[in-house]
């Protein structure tokens, strides 16, 4: 595939980050400002798809109310004079998490990039904005002096709150292997609930070496979230993990929303007492922890998609 040399009469093009099903990310330089870019457009062929175009322009109004250390930062957006729009957005140098599955991580390092997945969800939901696609590969892991920061990405399956437009709180949006059973069911509105869900998820496979569910397909993945018990966890031996902590786990990972944490700070919390972190929380992590304010037929239409990859299903009620 050949790469344009420049969009929008402003951006250099200097590589391809990624791709996804409608769209790409590119590595750029921004003309009028000299930065380097992580890009966001669509493809030429989905540029002119309404409900395509207005779901990747609530992603860019999702970043506009979201600024925080941990979460990826939207310099601008708009579209160029082909009519393609474009999301411009910080340039992180670093290693996805998904990257690091085989590392093994140690527990500190694995709950310190947990805390702060947490802590850009308490911050995004007293937003009224619910990410709906939280996985390693939507995680980036950052080294700047020695310090690491866990920084969340990609809000292109994102609700807002007070947004509703074509696409209801019921809509089934996400990624098979982390998506919570209310996602698939539509048995619940879509709330902070399924991003709990989805950060235990990644927990429990941090933890074990692999989720709780997995399956060939997105269906049968689905299907496992909405009938199966979560396996017992069977930590790695070199992170003698606590069973304080595996009893946080397998509560972010109930069935019902409302038998999980109200919150991504409760979860935070519950992590950092189970852990004997909750003193060593900054004292904006704990403004944050104490003041946040926080069916089968969806399932057979995940059909035959991987697992991994983010899946639509979009049903309403």
């Amino acid at each position: 595939m050949s790469l344009p040399s420049e969009i929008a009469s402003r951006f250099q093009i200097r590589g391809l980050l990624g791709e996804g099903g409608v769209g790409r990310v590119y590595r750029a330089i921004d003309s009028q400002t000299g930065q380097e870019v992580a890009l966001k457009c669509l493809q030429p062929k989905y540029a002119t798809e309404g409900k395509i175009r207005r779901r990747f322009m609530r992603e860019a109004r999702a970043f506009r109310r979201l600024t925080h250390p941990n979460i990826v930062k939207m310099y601008d957006y708009g579209e160029g004079e082909d009519s393609i729009p474009f999301i411009s957005l910080e340039f992180i140098e670093g290693r996805t998490l998904a990257s690091m599955r085989e590392d093994d991580l140690g527990l500190e390092e694995l709950l310190d990039i947990t805390d702060d997945i947490l802590k850009a969800l308490a911050f995004a939901h007293a937003q009224g904005v619910y990410h709906r696609d939280v996985k390693p590969e939507n995680v980036v892991v950052r080294n700047q002096g020695g310090v690491s920061t866990a920084i969340l990405l990609d809000f292109g399956f994102a609700r807002l709150e007070d947004d509703e437009g074509e696409h209801s709180k019921h809509d089934a949006f996400g990624t098979p292997l982390y998506m919570a059973p209310e996602q698939i069911s539509n048995a619940a509105p879509v709330g902070p609930g399924v991003d709990i869900y989805s950060t235990g998820i990644i927990l429990y496979e941090f933890l074990t070496g692999g989720p709780p569910f997995t399956g060939v397909h997105g269906m049968a993945v689905a299907l496992k979230h909405l009938t199966d018990t979560v396996p017992p966890i069977s930590a790695k031996q070199h992170l003698k993990a606590p069973d304080a902590l595996k009893a946080v786990v397998h509560r972010a990972l109930a069935k019902a929303p409302a038998d999980r944490y109200a919150t991504a700070a409760d979860f935070r919390r519950a992590l950092a007492e189970a852990t004997g972190r909750l003193e060593g929380l900054t004292k904006e992590g704990a403004s944050i922890l104490l003041g946040e304010k926080e069916t089968t037929t969806a399932a057979k239409r995940i059909g035959q998609a991987d697992p991994r990859e983010p899946h639509s299903v979009g049903t309403r009620r």
